[in-house]
């Protein structure tokens, strides 16, 4: 009888052994694929933040360049605010493009 406990505590270890080792493998994959997903959810996370301070950005310049030509426009042509826009306008774009050309 007891060759028949030894044997059968022996499958028992084996059988545990088999299972931790199982789990174990289990858990290091799981791990890859936590690392995996996780850098896939922070690029998309990142891509998406982008998209939405480029829609905000583009959402401003369009309100306030809109709403300064639609002003401009409805002022006669001889109107010092709307001269003032358009000379305003033009230095910012001259000094815009020589601090481009200046090193």
């Amino acid at each position: 009888m007891a060759i028949e406990t030894e044997s059968s505590d022996s499958k028992t270890f084996s059988m545990l052994g088999g299972t931790l080792e199982s789990a174990a493998e289990a858990l290091e994959e799981a791990g890859v694929n936590l690392a995996e997903s996780t850098k896939k959810a922070a690029k998309t996370t990142k891509r998406a933040i982008g998209v939405g301070f480029h829609k905000a950005a583009y959402g401003i310049s369009y309100g306030v360049v809109y709403a300064a030509v639609f002003l401009v426009e409805l002022l006669p042509e001889k109107h010092v605010i709307r001269r003032g826009f358009i000379e305003g306008a033009a230095a910012a774009l001259d000094a815009r493009q020589k601090a481009k050309a200046s090193p």
